[in-house]
């Protein structure tokens, strides 16, 4: 069991955590519903369809923040109004064995997974230029006993 400010940070970030998969479910779920009516893919501009996927892509990062900082605000003596809506059974002590623990590791595990996955596609693109740039290698090499800069054919060999 973790107490003090890391708890309270590792909370956080669960609850965050908890959210951003929220919003990735409701994003999803909004995207199989808009393949299932095929007229909504011309109903919109390309700059719409454009806004569309900038909501789409920060909806689960904004959803997560809001909770966050709404969680966070919620323990401040200020705003007590707050703390009566929203109240936190244990804000200070952080059970690495509950289910609080599991989202944040799923989390990190995928983040983990994906940037490996980008890692390897970048090293094999850089490979395969590698070869390309020596496959197309376009240089020409004359034999000559006299020097010729960038003049070997143009009036005699």
């Amino acid at each position: 069991m973790i107490f003090g400010e890391l708890a309270l940070l590792l909370n956080l970030f669960a609850a965050a955590t908890v959210a951003f998969f929220f919003g990735v479910g409701i994003v999803s779920a909004a995207g199989f519903c808009r393949g299932l009516v095929p007229s909504l893919n011309t109903r919109f501009s390309a700059n719409g369809r454009r806004r569309l996927l900038w909501l789409a892509v920060l909806t689960p990062w904004l959803l997560a923040l809001s909770v966050s900082a709404f969680l966070y605000v919620s323990l401040s003596v200020d705003v007590p109004w707050l703390g009566y809506v929203m109240h936190w059974h244990h804000p200070d002590a952080f059970h690495v064995y509950s289910w609080h623990a599991y989202p944040s590791i799923g989390l990190c595990l995928m983040c983990l997974a994906i940037a490996m996955s980008t890692y390897r596609r970048a090293a094999d693109h850089v490979r395969a230029y590698r070869l390309l740039t020596l496959a197309l290698n376009d240089d020409c090499l004359l034999e000559s006993r006299e020097p010729q800069a960038f003049s070997a054919g143009l009036w005699a060999p």
